[in-house]
């Protein structure tokens, strides 16, 4: 029963907005460390071992970025879903595989930018996007969740492609 001070809790939501900022919060750190993975592991892991030889390398260095990218969201995903279970987000790893897969060619992209708008973006997509996913898989019929994130899923690919 709520008190006075408090309003009665909606059955259906369960993030209040304290725990929403927390989440974002949370992203944005998660879209920092990736973009921070992805320059570490194209400059120092993946350019000196697709690039080296330059005869061998034109076929190989065309897709380091991809690799540093791929790497990237997987090894941020790893740190985002540390911070979804420590938040205690509703269903953790379901919104880590939903911003995942929303967002697994975007480092390409931002990474064009010059690394302080790189960095801004990269914390504001994040921080976003692990908001809505966080949202969306709270609501309490799982399959409903599901369905509702796929279609953002699929609405964010579009935007991304274009």
């Amino acid at each position: 029963m709520a008190t006075a001070n408090q309003a009665p809790a909606s059955p259906q939501l369960l993030i209040t907005p304290r725990d929403a900022l927390r989440i974002v919060a949370a992203g944005a750190l998660v879209g920092l460390v990736t973009i921070a993975l992805y320059y570490l592991l194209d400059r120092y892991i993946f350019t000196p071992t697709l690039c080296g030889e330059a005869a061998a390398a034109v076929g190989r260095c065309e897709n380091k970025a991809q690799f540093s990218g791929g790497m990237a969201m997987v090894l941020g995903a790893l740190s985002g879903l540390l911070a979804m279970v420590q938040l205690r987000v509703f269903r953790p790893l379901l919104v880590v595989l939903l911003v995942t897969v929303g967002l697994w060619n975007v480092m390409g992209m931002i990474a064009t930018l010059p690394w302080l708008g790189a960095l801004l973006a990269s914390a504001l997509l994040f921080g976003l996007a692990y908001a809505a996913f966080a949202w969306l898989a709270q609501l309490r019929n799982f399959v409903v969740a599901v369905v509702c994130s796929v279609v953002v899923v699929l609405l964010l690919r579009l935007v991304i492609q274009l």
